[in-house]
């Protein structure tokens, strides 16, 4: 528990520094999130598809997608919105990983379709809050660390109604720790930490209706990031998806969550700002 604590602190500090310092820390700080995860999928979830070939494309995708992106993002014939961003950097990074897909020695079908997967999973979420945090810094930056910090709420909040309390399974065969009473906790601790981001820290807060819509979708599609990686982990047997965060395992067994969130969080945000604010 104590390491898990002091790991725990350590990465929140980190994050912390990284999106409130600058574009450029907090990109980096993206940039590992992905690097170590694609590793550690290649190394568990890659099947059938030669090793350490997963990291290397998807460093080079993000490169080759971000030109193609912001291309087409700046030009003046197209639609300046960030939505019209993301869609520009999204399908040109699909486009180019599948033509990476096909000219690659191991045509397997099962390897193709786990790449397009592992890339939907991994890449998609890192690009959306990349776009994000360029589209308006110091608007945004507040905004992704609120989504982060409520899915901290969640999971906090989780564990401790769910230890003491816990007695109605959420999903045996998938994580059967997780209970019916540690989900709705979480949830009340997603809605403690959007109220607290959005009472003394974002530049816009949102009507309360909203915050609360925006925090129990939160705290579901967190929960539902959480069970995924459990099944996954579980259909191959191993506990952990690595060892380099002592108390917690690997970078997918920490960030699971954040790939279900960020697609979600920065949608609803990107409506709420469009339509409601």
């Amino acid at each position: 528990m104590l390491k898990r604590t002091i790991t725990g602190l350590s990465m929140a500090a980190i994050m912390i520094y990284a999106l409130l310092t600058s574009i450029t820390t907090a990109l980096l700080l993206l940039s590992v999130i992905l690097i170590f995860s694609a590793v550690e999928w290649n190394r568990h979830f890659n099947f059938s598809a030669p090793k350490l070939k997963g990291p290397y494309f998807f460093i080079t995708i993000i490169l080759l997608s971000a030109v193609l992106g912001i291309i087409v993002y700046s030009n003046p014939f197209f639609p300046i919105h960030p939505l019209y961003g993301i869609l520009s950097h999204v399908a040109s990074a699909i486009i180019l990983y599948v033509c990476f897909q096909i000219f690659i020695k191991n045509k397997s079908p099962l390897s193709f379709c786990n790449s397009i997967f592992a890339y939907a999973y991994l890449l998609l979420p890192v690009i959306i809050a990349a776009l994000f945090l360029v589209d308006q810094f110091e608007l945004h930056r507040w905004w992704i660390f609120a989504l982060i910090f409520m899915n901290w709420g969640n999971d906090t909040m989780a564990y401790l109604i769910g230890r003491p309390l816990g007695k109605t399974p959420l999903a045996p065969k998938i994580s059967p720790k997780k209970t019916v009473e540690g989900t709705i906790g979480g949830v009340f601790g997603c809605l403690l930490g959007a109220w607290i981001m959005n009472t003394y820290f974002v530049a816009n807060p949102l009507p309360l209706s909203l915050l609360i819509l925006l925090a129990v979708m939160i705290s579901i599609v967190g929960s539902l990031g959480d069970l995924f990686e459990s099944a996954l982990k579980r259909s191959i047997d191993i506990k952990d998806s690595g060892s380099i965060l002592p108390g917690h395992g690997g970078f997918l067994d920490r960030f699971d969550s954040f790939y279900f969130i960020i697609p979600v969080g920065v949608l609803l945000l990107y409506i709420f700002e469009t339509y409601y604010l």
